[in-house]
């Protein structure tokens, strides 16, 4: 793990990196949505035309499963431990079945620590080639003990095809120094006539 002690300068270029910049595309989904479709369908404005029938076309799924590419982790943890206020985070690619389908990253601090737990606020960008951006947040207490850990994310907003879904984002790492995580996506969709696609 590479460490930086500019760490609010490493945050922000964590999570803008994740925003910003944008794998080959991998997968076969349908053409891209834009901001003038999402609004129109949104407000059933039927001069939404070609752009608002591509997002109402969108692929909705349920369930996705990856796994991610660390290719950049940053932590202002000393060796003795975490303190209340330290920060770590992590920013790289999203893989599906090894080929790269997005960006990731993800920052999270310590609101409270000691021997034997830990309470950390977590935040984190998930960006899918062709479908869209997923932000999610979580509110952790686990063991200070290391070890194998897992974090139940809730789904806080989404663009692209992902818009007013929910649902949550499951990640799992086997140990702190694993240098990937898997991660899985339940998502449910709005209904009814205001968010007909």
């Amino acid at each position: 793990m590479r460490k930086n002690g500019l760490l609010d300068l490493g945050v922000t270029a964590c999570v803008a990196a994740a925003l910003t910049l944008t794998a080959t595309p991998s997968y076969a989904y349908t053409d891209s949505w834009s901001d003038r479709g999402e609004a129109a369908v949104r407000h059933k404005d039927p001069r939404a035309g070609n752009e608002g029938a591509r997002l109402r076309n969108c692929p909705q799924p349920r369930r996705i499963e990856l796994t991610t590419d660390n290719t950049y982790e940053f932590s202002n943890v000393q060796p003795s431990g975490p303190r209340a206020g330290d920060t770590r985070g992590s920013t790289g690619y999203l893989l599906k079945d090894g080929v790269r389908v997005g960006r990731f990253g993800d920052q999270g601090t310590w609101l409270m620590a000691d021997k034997e737990e830990e309470t950390i606020l977590s935040q984190a960008a998930w960006k899918i080639d062709k479908l869209g951006t997923l932000m999610s947040g979580h509110l952790t207490i686990q063991s200070a003990t290391p070890g194998p850990r897992r974090w139940v994310n809730v789904i806080t907003g989404g663009d692209g095809c992902f818009l007013g879904a929910t649902g949550t984002i499951v990640v799992e790492k086997e140990s702190e120094e694993a240098p990937s995580d898997l991660v899985t996506i339940r998502l449910a969709y709005p209904s009814g006539p205001g968010w007909r696609r």
